[in-house]
């Protein structure tokens, strides 16, 4: 679990050093756009490695928001993250009102199976260019 927290953390931590030093003239795209090209890290590493623990573990303060099936939703493992939803939710509008600074979302190749699923969750819910959204398995 060590080496999967060092890995997430060096991630994320390169990603906003790279969007802090790029010059782009972002008024030509929208926000939802820059954070697609820029914003957005695809992880996975494999089953059962601790993937939806550290989201579990990382996600739990008012600027994160998690997004998790059905099935996991109500479970122990996610009881502290602050702003939690299904996809159901995002499309149906019921979380797209909360403000957030990183988007985690579990299991996301099995939620997001394509790219078209992955620009729809980003258009519905990135408000802002600085947010980061953070696809996980």
């Amino acid at each position: 679990m060590n080496q999967l927290d060092s890995l997430m953390k060096e991630l994320i931590d390169f990603n906003q050093s790279f969007r802090a030093t790029i010059a782009l003239n972002t008024q030509d795209q929208s926000s939802a756009e820059y954070v697609l090209m820029f914003g957005t890290l695809r992880i996975d590493t494999g089953r059962i490695s601790g993937k939806s623990t550290w989201i579990a573990n990382h996600a739990n303060d008012d600027k994160a928001l998690v997004i998790v099936s059905e099935a996991m939703i109500y479970r122990p493992l996610f009881e502290t993250a602050a702003l939690k939803c299904t996809l159901d939710d995002v499309w149906e509008g019921r979380c797209n009102s909360w403000s957030y600074d990183r988007i985690y979302v579990d299991c996301a190749s099995y939620l997001l199976p394509t790219r078209e699923d992955e620009h729809r969750l980003i258009e519905a819910l990135v408000t802002h260019d600085q947010q980061m959204v953070v696809l996980v398995g």
